[in-house]
């Protein structure tokens, strides 16, 4: 991710502490607004600056009624097939898969262990300073992409192992992100979220946008 040189100033200003991370990212998003799609609000992805829908017809599900609303979906759409969740995670075999199958499945496998062993190999290293909470958490300047994610894993697991920090990071969602917040309360108290809601008079009918 490439940001502007203030933003990576600050970014190296943040230290480990968990408490202080937190901290460090308000400031910069108060100052600078989001400067990554990872904390970019979900209303400025689904809604143009006119509040109208980016995507026409576009239901929100909660997660949990996701299955019930791919079905609605797919009946009104005409779509002839079964709604499904695939999990990239499941890992017992499929009992109409043909011993053929089962033959490909291990031969992509293979080829995505032999794909991941060569491109670890040439990870390509970024030099950092030395104040970067990625370069402090790894011990070294010269940092991986295998490095980076796992330094930033440890930092995470530090933030949610922090009541404090935990309870900051609530602040500065109930802060910075009540556009969102009221487009969840607006979703899942709905009479139907299991069957999806429309966003389109969502705007207007749950003040979602209200200063």
């Amino acid at each position: 991710m490439l940001v502007s040189e203030p933003i990576f100033e600050g970014i190296c200003e943040a230290g480990v502490d968990p408490v202080q991370v937190l901290r460090t990212f308000e400031t910069l998003l108060e100052r600078y607004g989001p400067f990554d799609a990872h904390h970019e609000p979900m209303t400025n992805f689904l809604f143009k600056r006119d509040l109208t829908p980016e995507i026409p017809k576009l239901l929100l599900l909660p997660l949990q009624h996701l299955k019930d609303g791919l079905s609605r979906f797919l009946e009104e759409s005409d779509v002839r097939t079964s709604a499904s969740m695939v999990s990239s995670n499941v890992r017992s075999p499929r009992p109409d898969l043909t011993n053929r199958d089962f033959q490909r499945q291990r031969l992509r496998r293979h080829i995505r262990a032999l794909r991941h062993t060569v491109l670890r190999g040439r990870d390509h290293e970024e030099r950092l300073p030395s104040s970067h909470p990625i370069a402090l958490v790894a011990g070294n300047t010269y940092v991986g992409e295998f490095q980076a994610q796992e330094a930033v894993r440890v930092i995470y697991d530090k933030i949610l192992n922090s009541p404090e920090a935990v309870e900051i990071a609530r602040e500065v969602v109930d802060r910075h992100y009540q556009p969102d917040l009221r487009l969840w309360e607006a979703v899942v108290t709905s009479q139907s979220p299991s069957a999806g809601v429309n966003v389109s008079p969502l705007p207007s009918q749950a003040d979602i946008f209200r200063p």
